[in-house]
């Protein structure tokens, strides 16, 4: 290291030292700085890089405003009787976003995602973790000033300035496609196995943009239909499913700030409940009018975005030349079970779905929508270890990442039912075409790869059935254990009352981040590290170029624009 290397690092380790009497009275900070020096003396240990300490570490200079309230703060001013307090608590908010949380987030793709090994697999857990303990003051620093609200019901929101209300699901929805995008542009530079040029790139970027419009739009006709089918079911019980949708859908919580709201209650009874068609409302004050463009209570056919979406990769051929079309549309499938993991987590608290009810309205299943998130992310990760360590190919994944999507929903369907009391009946019938879509098309690849076609067509048998008893299993553990498990875990959190802190989740993620890091190089055993400068470095270039950023950023915020109320 250079002396000024030598410099920085040493005197913030000195720094940090000095300040742990000083922060007695809050153990949160005592761990946060145990584990800042903790993470400094892994990686000079380790020799991973150190430029991304170097962006953190500059960001730091956001404690001179952190500084300058703790200061005001010990005076006696606060936000209630202090202008200045207030704005300089507002620019220490805004500036941990910008300056610290944001930096931790850009340097990953370039400089930890092209070399894979455990310790670069633990700084990126550990960065990841920084990031949302920064995303955690400033929330915390901004409610504190009145600024946003969290709003803990169904559909949950955070309201800024009680006048802009951003739906919790669209949050997750975003997410979901974000992450989506990234790993569908991971899988296609790892098949692929080539530089990735800019028309090839501004053409993925298209496709992507497009893809996201499509799924959009197929999802709002999806949707649709359904609510057509169910006009005409109801046509002789004398109530629309309009009404319905009113009568049963979660209640809107009131904007009074001391409203304390679960998510099994709401405060208000006031129904603010606009559709997909942009219906305008009157605000919660009835001095301004607002919109939602689509609310999340209204409905969203994940399998209709889906299929409108792979019908436009489909079409894409025809304008994008440099874009290997079978490869991004099996990168597509291997996604899918990933965005449906984080947007499942969103329907959570959207309130759009959940498990079916008894006489009494009350679910029978509770948290259904968890299950369905754990299940897809667990096919996800078994896909990849199975294409990282050479078992199957890009294209054979992205089939069986399909396949178990379709089985999946077509296990869990019969236990949910959406916001309007209905059952998944006509979802059924879509899963069930995903699912023999995607069997014909594994079909297809091993009768390609030389194999009988009745071995493939046992080989297809044997794989549809596993998957289907190995989610039904799920499912009958998910119905029968964990609710025990949740009874147990409550005895034991008012035994010690320290396992429910989330400084106990603190220690327990640290410990196995450095574990991780000393453990033997597992990846480079199992053959990853042999594609260090191939295909991970190549999507490493491809994920921090202009036209891919721009993709995940609009992608990203479409959702939040059209979900939330403004």
């Amino acid at each position: 290291m250079a002396p000024m290397e030598k410099v920085c690092l040493g005197s913030r380790a000195v720094l940090w030292m000095s300040e742990l009497p000083l922060l007695s009275h809050s153990l949160t900070y005592v761990v946060h700085h145990i584990l800042s020096i903790s993470s400094l003396a892994v990686v000079l240990a380790q020799g991973l890089p150190l430029r991304p300490l170097y962006l953190i570490y500059a960001g730091l200079i956001t404690e001179l405003c952190s500084d300058t309230t703790a200061i005001m703060k010990f005076h006696g001013w606060n936000h209630t009787n202090s202008t200045l307090f207030a704005s300089v608590a507002s620019i220490n908010a805004i500036a941990m976003l910008l300056l610290r949380a944001l930096p931790a987030v850009v340097f990953i793709p370039f400089y930890l995602l092209p070399t894979w090994s455990n310790p670069t697999l633990a700084y990126m857990a550990a960065v990841a973790f920084y990031v949302g303990w920064l995303l955690w003051l400033a929330f915390k620093q901004l409610v504190t000033l009145g600024h946003v609200r969290f709003v803990l019901a169904r559909p949950a929101q955070i309201w800024f300035c009680e006048s802009v209300r951003i739906s919790i699901f669209s949050v997750f929805f975003g997410l979901a496609v974000v992450l989506a995008q990234t790993t569908t542009a991971i899988t296609y530079c790892w098949g692929r196995n080539a530089p990735i040029g800019t028309p090839e790139s501004r053409d993925i970027a298209i496709i992507g943009l497009g893809a996201v419009v499509a799924g959009f739009s197929g999802a709002q006709l999806a949707n649709g239909w359904i609510l057509a089918v169910a006009e005409k079911k109801s046509e002789g019980t004398g109530t629309k499913p309009t009404e319905a949708v009113m009568a049963q859908a979660p209640r809107q919580v009131s904007a009074r700030p001391d409203s304390k709201i679960g998510l099994a209650e709401a405060s208000d009874q006031s129904s603010e409940y606009a559709s997909f068609n942009g219906r305008m409302n009157a605000g919660t004050n009835g001095s301004k009018r607002q919109i939602t463009i689509w609310s999340c209570l209204s409905g969203i056919s994940v399998q209709g975005g889906v299929l409108f979406s792979a019908f436009w990769v489909l079409l894409s051929h025809k304008f994008t030349i440099f874009v290997d079309t079978s490869l991004l549309l099996a990168s597509m499938g291997l996604s899918l079970p990933l965005g449906e993991a984080v947007g499942r987590v969103g329907c959570y608290f959207g309130g759009c779905c959940g498990s079916i009810s008894n006489k009494d309205g009350r679910r029978l299943h509770p948290a259904l929508q968890i299950l369905c998130a754990s299940l897809n992310f667990l096919v996800f990760l078994c896909l990849v270890a199975a294409l990282v360590e050479g078992s199957v190919n890009v294209r054979t994944a992205g089939v069986m990442a399909v396949l178990a999507n379709a089985a999946t929903r077509l296990v869990i369907n019969p236990l949910r039912s959406d916001a309007r009391g209905r059952t998944q009946a006509i979802t059924n019938s879509l899963a069930f075409l995903q699912l023999l879509i995607s069997m014909s098309l594994f079909f297809k690849l091993e009768f390609e790869a030389g194999k009988d076609a009745w071995a493939c067509v046992a080989l297809v048998t044997r794989l549809t059935g596993a998957t289907f008893f190995s989610i039904w299993f799920a499912r009958q553990a998910w119905v029968k254990v964990v609710p025990q498990l949740l009874t147990i875990w409550r005895d034991m959190t008012m035994r010690w009352p320290w396992l429910s802190q989330p400084v106990s989740f603190v220690y327990a993620f640290s410990s196995c981040v450095i574990a991780l890091t000393f453990m033997n190089d597992t990846m480079a055993l199992t053959g990853v590290g042999e594609v260090k400068g191939t295909g991970f470095s190549h999507a490493g270039e491809f994920l921090t170029g202009p036209w891919f950023l721009f993709c995940a950023l609009v992608s990203g915020t479409m959702p939040v624009l059209l979900m939330s109320t403004w």
